[in-house]
């Protein structure tokens, strides 16, 4: 592990949650320079809580960290670390359901969503699998926001090694030129839920597509925004909900392929381990 102080890698454990550097002869936390430094918690136990407080209320997991770790936090400190961490999810997610080959059919679409009474928009992509690969949360249902989704999906892919074969959106202008930044090869399709019949590449039969997957990602997105009753305090408190979806959706879909596979998660696979990704603790 690397010394927050001198950076040396020349370290050793020192106790439970400290490191000794044989560089400069300082003792630190192992968490020292990350967003849990100077924390009264281990970071173990603060993404145990932001993890579970997707699901279940401020209350409830007050009582799993009495139980579980034998300490004590408010329902206040819940909520504020709800709010501190969320900020700093990640707004893709890879796939979860894995793909036999490298090109992936893309589902957008948006919803209407208030934030203090202001109607606001929320979007999210989803691929033929039903994976949920980004969210988004804007004012506008303009070009500019359009562009920053496909972007973000267009860099995950690329950074996984996957490639966008057909965007399928509804009748929005802005996603025209919002496609362009999928490459010359994606094909866009404008269709609904009755679905239209077309040819994505030359020389393939063409086949029926329809907007069905984003339909019903939004229901299960409508039964999520119910306990907000659709409405936000602000813009930040939406993106934080959105996030935090994302996150439910994820753990939701890598609990469906372990029960698929017939297997058990270890501690290294479990699902709130995104939260290393996105809150590393050095």
């Amino acid at each position: 592990m690397q010394c927050p102080k001198c950076q040396s890698l020349d370290t050793i454990g020192h106790g439970k949650d400290r490191i000794k550097c044989y560089g400069c002869g300082r003792t630190s936390v192992k968490w020292a320079g990350s967003p849990f430094y100077r924390h009264r918690f281990s970071a173990e136990v603060i993404k145990a809580v932001v993890f579970w407080h997707v699901y279940v209320p401020a209350s409830v997991v007050q009582l799993f960290v009495m139980f579980l770790f034998w300490k004590y936090i408010s329902v206040n400190t819940v909520c504020g670390w709800s709010r501190k961490f969320r900020d700093k999810l990640p707004s893709v997610a890879p796939p979860v359901f894995p793909h036999m080959e490298k090109l992936v059919k893309l589902f957008a679409d948006e919803k209407f969503i208030k934030i203090n009474g202001k109607r606001a928009y929320w979007w999210s992509v989803r691929d033929e699998l039903g994976n949920l690969l980004a969210v988004l949360i804007s004012w506008k249902r303009d070009l500019p926001s359009a562009k920053t989704l496909i972007s973000a999906v267009k860099n995950m892919l690329d950074f996984i090694g996957l490639k966008a074969k057909a965007l399928i959106t509804d009748k929005l202008q802005a996603y025209l030129k919002a496609k362009k930044k999928l490459g010359r090869q994606c094909k866009h399709v404008r269709t609904g839920i009755r679905g239209t019949i077309t040819q994505i590449r030359k020389g393939q039969p063409p086949i029926f597509i329809t907007n069905n997957i984003s339909e019903s990602g939004n229901s299960r997105i409508d039964n999520y925004l119910a306990k907000y009753n659709y409405n936000f305090t602000s813009f930040k408190a939406a993106q934080r909900a959105a996030k935090a979806y994302l996150l439910s959706e994820y753990t939701k879909h890598k609990f469906e392929l372990w029960k698929d596979q017939g297997r058990h998660p270890t501690m290294e696979q479990h699902p709130n381990k995104i939260l290393d990704i996105a809150l590393p603790t050095n």
